[in-house]
């Protein structure tokens, strides 16, 4: 049997054209398993109730409740021992904003932020470098400022860094260091992200 039906056939051509019509049959199989739901609930999935609902690997559950545990997703995964769920994502990095009155001594500042501020309870520090710091001056004077790449990091339960920052003289039409007097302190909004 060919798929195409014989239109017209001599010794020089065969034209061959579709078949004038086609039988489908339909056939309905066993159901399979099911895909993997999403759940979302205030709370550890583990000591959450679902009632009825059969859980199976792979289904998921965002924590929505407030503090440390928020935004964290879990799988299920049936295991020996029993089955549970294992934390596997954050969703929301953490996240640290604030302002900060900032003592420029020879062009140099140091700000100085509680990792408990910045980092959840639960949460292992991460390396130094994964510590991304936005900071912006809230001054009308025009300043040039950066991060010292050498001096951030950890130290003891802080999270430090340091600002080199110029101010623009006006009197001598360029720029010079941020001394320790009255015009040395400046406010900076500083915004951490952790990745």
């Amino acid at each position: 049997m060919s798929i195409f039906d014989v239109v017209v056939d001599n010794d020089e051509i065969t034209v061959l054209g579709p078949p004038a019509s086609l039988d489908v049959a339909i056939d309905i199989g066993q159901q399979g398993v099911r895909g993997s739901k999403v759940f979302a609930g205030s709370g550890n999935p583990n000591v959450y109730n679902f009632g009825s609902i059969e859980l199976i690997d792979g289904d998921l559950f965002l924590n929505t409740s407030t503090g440390s545990t928020y935004g964290w997703l879990y799988r299920y995964t049936p295991k020996p021992s029993g089955d549970q769920w294992d934390s596997v994502l954050r969703l929301q990095t953490p996240l640290y904003a604030g302002t900060h009155s900032v003592v420029f001594s020879a062009g140099q500042g140091t700000v100085t932020i509680p990792t408990s501020s910045i980092i959840p309870a639960d949460m292992t520090i991460p390396n130094d470098d994964n510590f991304i710091i936005q900071i912006t001056p809230i001054s009308d004077d025009i300043l040039i400022y950066g991060i010292d790449p050498d001096a951030k990091g950890v130290v003891a339960s802080n999270f430090v860094f340091t600002i080199n920052a110029r101010k623009y003289n006006t009197s001598a039409t360029g720029y010079s260091d941020l001394l320790q007097f009255a015009t040395s302190t400046y406010d900076f909004n500083v915004h951490i992200t952790v990745v």
